[in-house]
């Protein structure tokens, strides 16, 4: 999902629908998926679903800056780290 290259892509494929319900699994939503074997499992377990929602948010927070400005380089923001 995030990245250049198939090499540091997010393989996790999950579905959150009103943080009561997620979908997980390889199962990829395009029509080649039917005909391929994959697995997809559900959830309504809340604080299983929850552990989805905390990584998702994980992911985007790591990342919002890439997605909000793809064509920015960050370069320019300081380091909090050093004075």
């Amino acid at each position: 999902m995030w990245g250049d290259s198939s090499r540091n892509r997010m393989h996790d494929k999950f579905c959150i629908i009103d943080l009561e319900y997620v979908m997980n699994g390889s199962y990829n939503w395009s029509q080649n998926a039917m005909s391929n074997s994959e697995t997809i499992a559900t959830a309504l377990d809340k604080d299983f679903v929850k552990k989805f929602a905390d990584e998702f948010m994980s992911f985007y927070n790591a990342h919002k800056n890439k997605l909000l400005y793809p064509n920015r380089t960050h370069r320019h923001l300081k380091n909090p780290h050093k004075p």
